[in-house]
């Protein structure tokens, strides 16, 4: 896992300041390549070939292909294999190289071959012409300015402020996240004129004559749609097993390193479904180490459950207790990494688990993102799964959707949230304009499209951002195994029955796991995962402490993004009960202080 950088000009000095704002994505090695046309930097965290033929930048035999590259390609032994046939000849054993030869036998027809995660640049002199890439989900970032017939791109936003561009936020952005909580929603950031390379995505800057094409090389949408008749009639036997294999064969794949590889765990079904195949599938994982973050408080704490995965499992665990105290302490810094305004205090406890890693000394952590959106985790889809099967007269399926759903309070919420609202549809925020989101009007009409929906736009392009920033912080690779395309085309193919069955969501991994995973956890059907109290801690005499200098600052007065009176009308409803109000205090703080550490301060 590395961090790249480059700018299409001659200026290795610049290229330097670039490498040293993400030095903490990579501080085993740095590389630095400049020409007349083209200036590329890399920063090495080596995990995969630790000798020095895995350096970067890396070039061909003739030097006429040269490459920086952020990521794992996690099948790259079995495509050198392949490519050695054709008469390619290796001078490493890095997944780095096997893309570089790729790229040679396949040109941009490469990418179909990889399985991993990745954002590279290619530089190809004999066409005349830099060739960006982004893995099919977007799980590493790749960040880009094109003005001026110039193009400079990063890993990360920050070392693109070190350039000479006009440090500016971007109005429509800030003005959805604040009336809409939207988050990651397109290509757009937070920052007017810098742009994502989005998932599955790749683009060609043509030094000649300085065009900027944007290509899309993986549709997701497409896969499923040739996949659905296929399994439109799997029996639940065959999709066991095939389920199965695949979440075995994706371990077999992320746990290629040559260094040690650690778990986070929860105590979700998700974390534990991971810890225990690793420890049911790979002996040799014996003295398996895992992560854990306790929530205060007794209604989140997941102790009991993370135990019985830990004495399950026979592994090693390693716990921390976040404060708000240290959150409060941490905060500059944790909106520093995170580079955009984020949505709540659950992503601290990720920067927490990550920082206690690196300090164990583990470089890669596997994790279980991916599965909720993709087997409907959260409660928001049961009433519409509901609905769907009432109208379709399924009326055993509503039922127990329905004893379910009202069991667990979630059409109490869901109304409530309706009610709420239509309520506070006044809001504080002024619009600022709207983001171009060419998915807004996503269908919604079944369980199947909602999930994709959050796939693909509202939820999981947000997770990676922040797993990615809160693990390379600290010099740790995160890996998400249940993101292998082959599984999530599997899912996401599947008749909803497989997501949510007579009420219970998860169905087809809870299948699955019977017998692999703690029967405690698999009869689970409430979610905490990396949950923080957000409200207890915003309540907490310390962070009201907090809340009041800046609400009381002239910068946040006479910020132009919300009207100031409203907003202390309603912050005021909020400290008398209204909890609910919660969402809309963190957002202005969030906006506030981004701007105070990325704007102002430049």
């Amino acid at each position: 896992m590395c961090g790249i950088n480059g700018i299409t000009w001659n200026d290795s000095e610049l290229i330097k300041k670039m490498n040293e704002k993400i030095r903490h994505r990579g501080p085993d090695d740095e590389g630095i390549y400049t020409d007349q046309q083209v200036s590329l930097g890399h920063i090495r965290l080596a995990i995969i070939d630790l000798s020095p033929t895995g350096h970067q930048p890396m070039f061909n035999e003739d030097k006429s292909i040269i490459i920086i590259y952020n990521g794992e390609i996690y099948n790259y032994k079995e495509i050198r294999e392949e490519l050695e046939e054709s008469g390619h000849k290796f001078q490493s054993n890095s997944d780095t190289e096997v893309i570089i030869h790729s790229y040679e036998q396949w040109s941009y027809e490469c990418l179909n071959h990889f399985n991993g995660m990745f954002a590279f640049c290619i530089y190809d002199k004999n066409k005349n012409l830099i060739f960006l890439a982004r893995d099919r989900f977007g799980i590493k970032p790749l960040y880009y300015y094109c003005e001026n017939y110039n193009l400079i791109f990063s890993s990360e936003i920050k070392a693109i402020l070190q350039t000479n561009i006009l440090i500016e936020p971007n109005d429509s952005v800030i003005s959805d996240y604040l009336n809409n909580f939207w988050i990651d929603v397109s290509s757009e950031t937070f920052f007017k004129g810098i742009f994502k390379i989005m998932p599955g995505e790749y683009a060609i800057f043509n030094l000649s004559d300085r065009s900027f094409k944007k290509f899309k090389w993986y549709n997701l949408l497409e896969k499923i749609k040739s996949n659905c008749e296929k399994f439109k009639n799997i029996t639940e036997e065959e999709a066991i097993k095939e389920f199965d294999f695949l979440i075995r064969d994706s371990l077999r794949y992320r746990l290629i390193a040559d260094v040690p590889v650690a778990a986070a765990l929860s105590g979700g079904l998700d974390s534990s479904t991971l810890v225990c195949y690793l420890k049911n599938i790979h002996s040799n994982y014996e003295n398996l180490s895992t992560f854990s973050i306790i929530l205060p408080g007794k209604e989140m704490d997941e102790s009991k459950y993370m135990n019985e995965v830990i004495n399950f499992a026979n592994v090693k665990s390693f716990k921390e207790v976040p404060t708000v105290e240290e959150l409060i302490n941490d905060l500059d810094d944790f909106i520093y990494t995170m580079e955009e305004p984020f949505q709540s205090f659950s992503m601290y406890g990720s920067y927490r688990l990550c920082k206690l890693a690196n300090q164990k000394g583990f470089k890669v952590i596997l994790n279980g993102q991916g599965m909720d959106e993709m087997l409907a985790g959260y409660s928001h889809y049961f009433p519409l799964y509901f609905i769907t099967n009432l109208k379709k007269l399924k009326l055993g399926e509503a039922f127990h959707t329905l004893k379910w759903t009202i069991k667990r309070r979630i059409f109490k919420e869901y109304i409530n949230s309706i009610i709420r609202s239509k309520i506070f549809k006044d809001s504080c925020f002024y619009k600022l304009g709207t983001q171009k989101n060419k998915f807004e009007d996503f269908p919604k009409n079944s369980l199947n499209n909602l999930l994709l929906r959050d796939f693909l736009i509202f939820i999981l392009p947000s997770l990676l951002r922040y797993d990615d920033h809160n693990s390379m912080r600290w010099h740790v690779e995160s890996r998400v195994p249940f993101l292998d395309y082959r599984i999530v085309e599997f899912l996401l193919s599947l008749p909803e029955h497989y997501k949510i069955n007579k009420g219970i969501n998860k169905y087809i991994l809870r299948k699955t796991i019977q017998g692999k995973v703690p029967q405690m956890i698999i009869n689970r059907m409430d979610k905490i995962g990396f949950q923080l109290p957000d409200k207890d801690w915003l309540l907490s005499d310390e962070f009201q402490n907090y809340i009041k200098s800046t609400l009381e600052s002239e910068s946040f007065k006479n910020m132009k993004y919300w009207d100031y009176k409203k907003f202390i009308k309603i912050y005021k409803k909020f400290k008398s009960g209204k909890l609910y109000l919660f969402s809309k205090i963190w957002r202005a703080l969030n906006v506030h202080n981004w701007i105070k550490i990325y704007i102002d301060k430049n």
